[in-house]
């Protein structure tokens, strides 16, 4: 990683740990360069997809507690939502024939419901017949989770995973850069071999598939909620960490938490990439390890 940053190749942070204790840590290169600011671990940068692990966990403590049916139809709870058939089950699977959204700029998650609503068109494939990588779903399940807990997504993940787990780091982040709190990380990418700002997009109030900010050391502590210090309950973790299943009987990559499973269903990793931010969470309860970069 020394010979990665002296190259130019790597700015970031990363935590390694067995049994949730943290074996080594090191972070390299600027978070900000403008404002002077150097990565540690715990430097919060935009997450990426690796929001979507906390809203399949959001799901499935609502799931735990019996205030939600996996296979009961979305619109069962968003009724603004207009495919009938489809359930709560597939949009966690990547399996509800659902592409991303255009344009979603400025655009609320509920908007972006409603826009789809107008559309009028039916799903791209039968729903529960296949994968295709959705993050449509995930905003939507954000607003599951909403209708269902009463609380603002934020504030659920707030008060049942960053709060307990000690992620001091973690932030949904505001639709508007401008709103930004304190020095915010940014992204550089090189462009004729000099170095600039790549910078995340502006205006994005939809939340559940993205836009979580996140520090090394919090996805540690998360990665680690799963086999050291169990966030979930054991009757609830066990089934959500099955693959997910196709009307074909087919095995999905994905389990129902939204993580990449190895064959052996003994391995997990997922990964954020957007911009100029990439990153990785892997763990191994079987050998009892975390992995993270970010």
């Amino acid at each position: 990683l020394d010979a990665l940053h002296a190259e130019g190749r790597f700015n970031g942070a990363v935590v390694l740990g067995r049994e949730g204790v943290v074996l080594y840590e090191g972070a390299w290169g600027d978070a900000n360069r403008e404002a002077n600011l150097r990565f540690t671990t715990q430097t919060p940068v935009d997450g990426a997809s690796l929001a979507k692990t906390f809203t399949a966990g959001a799901i499935w403590l609502l799931v735990d507690e019996g205030r939600l049916e996996l296979d009961a139809p979305v619109a069962r709870y968003v009724a603004e939502f207009p495919h009938a058939e489809t359930t709560v089950r597939q949009l966690l699977a990547h399996s509800a024939g659902l592409s991303d959204w255009d344009d979603p700029a400025g655009l609320s998650n509920l908007q972006l419901v409603e826009r789809l609503r107008s559309r009028g068109s039916p799903p791209e494939f039968v729903p529960g017949s296949r994968m295709r990588y959705c993050n449509a779903c995930y905003d939507i399940l954000a607003l599951v989770i909403e209708r269902v807990s009463g609380q603002r997504y934020h504030e659920f993940l707030r008060a049942r995973f960053f709060d307990p787990l000690a992620m001091d780091s973690t932030f949904l982040r505001p639709a508007r850069l401008a709103d930004w709190r304190g020095t915010r990380a940014l992204s550089y990418r090189s462009v004729d071999g000099v170095s600039q700002v790549f910078d995340v997009e502006d205006d994005e109030a939809f939340y559940g598939s993205a836009n979580l900010y996140l520090s090394a050391r919090d996805l540690h502590a998360w990665a680690t909620s799963f086999y050291a210090r169990p966030i979930l309950p054991e009757r609830t973790l066990t089934p959500a960490l099955d693959a997910a299943r196709f009307a074909n009987g087919e095995r999905s990559a994905v389990n129902y938490l939204s993580w990449y499973t190895h064959p052996d269903s003994a391995r997990y990793v997922y990964s954020g990439d957007w911009k100029g931010f990439h990153h990785e969470v892997y763990w191994d309860p079987s050998r009892r390890i975390s992995i993270v970069w970010a």
